[in-house]
């Protein structure tokens, strides 16, 4: 029972980091390093929560896109909130 607790523990951990992810994109200047850092601090947490392994490299490929070329989504922050929310809802629906 423990490890069944312990994994639910860790979705929704997940789920709640994208929530926050989805937050700071939707309520924050990315434009500002210190939103961009914490955005993809929280990706990286979620990834590393994430058991699913097509919503994990989702996640991973997001992050490394966001750290790499994050200026790209400043001004496409719908987009960008447009794609959290998919894999969110993807998480959601396999509960």
């Amino acid at each position: 029972m423990k490890e069944k607790e312990y994994m639910e523990s860790r979705e929704q951990r997940c789920q709640r980091l994208m929530l926050f992810a989805i937050d700071k994109v939707e309520n924050h200047d990315l434009s500002e390093s210190g939103v961009r850092e914490a955005l993809i601090s929280d990706l990286y947490a979620a990834h590393e929560l994430c058991d699913n392994p097509e919503l994990d490299a989702q996640l991973n490929n997001l992050w490394n896109n966001l750290i790499y070329r994050s200026d790209e989504y400043v001004g496409r922050e719908d987009m960008l909130v447009e794609e959290l929310r998919m894999i969110l809802e993807k998480m959601q629906a396999e509960e």
